[in-house]
């Protein structure tokens, strides 16, 4: 007698337990790490990137400071403005008639205000005690910062000029002195005394009276 397939279905399944089903978990249920953990870690972070900024800001207020402090040193350092002589001519006649331009040079970063000045022309042969020098007077003035001012002057001899072992055969010397006193102004707080020095000589040519060579200190 044929058995039915039931029956045998029944003994397998007696015989052979089935095996538990894998059971997959949820994705809301997938292992996470505390929410106080990452607060942790957002924190360092934040922590450290506010370290990084106020380095930055340190280190940027640091070199703008030493930046203004090089710039005021450099800006309020006054110098000794300096004065020469340019186009000079000789022209004879009854005297020796002296033309010639005051140059002032103003370096500073500040304006120079000078008081009205005395300049002596001394020819060669004229003696150290001043008896034979013209005298003319360069009027107060300013000049602007970082600047240079043309002072045209015209004086007379007082003596012509004579031949000197000094200058060279045919050759004569004229001394050109004076001193500008004033005053450097720097941004309205700054003020010194400073004077301009105003020394030169002039070698001429006697027979023509034209200027060989001119040399200021």
């Amino acid at each position: 007698m044929i058995e039915s397939p039931k029956f045998l279905h029944h003994e397998v399944a007696a015989g052979y337990p089935l095996a538990p089903a894998t059971v997959v978990p949820r994705s809301d249920e997938v292992s996470a790490p505390p929410i106080q953990h990452l607060e942790e870690q957002e924190e360092r972070r934040r922590r450290r990137r506010s370290r990084i900024r106020c380095l930055a800001i340190a280190a940027t207020f640091a070199a703008v400071q030493t930046l203004i402090v090089v710039l005021l040193v450099f800006i309020t350092r006054v110098a000794a403005p300096t004065a020469d002589l340019a186009d000079v001519v000789f022209t004879p006649g009854e005297g020796v008639r002296l033309t010639a331009q005051v140059r002032v040079r103003n370096a500073n970063f500040g304006s120079f205000r000078f008081d009205d000045a005395s300049v002596s022309v001394r020819p060669s042969g004229g003696g150290d005690d001043g008896a034979a020098a013209a005298q003319l007077v360069i009027p107060e003035s300013r000049i602007g910062p970082r600047s240079t001012k043309k002072i045209s002057v015209v004086v007379d001899l007082v003596s012509d000029p004579e031949s000197d072992s000094d200058s060279g055969p045919g050759m004569a010397s004229v001394r050109v002195e004076g001193k500008l006193e004033g005053k450097v102004e720097v941004m309205n707080m700054i003020k010194k005394k400073k004077t301009a020095e105003l020394d030169c000589r002039v070698r001429v040519h006697l027979s023509t009276y034209v200027v060989r060579d001119l040399r200021c200190k």
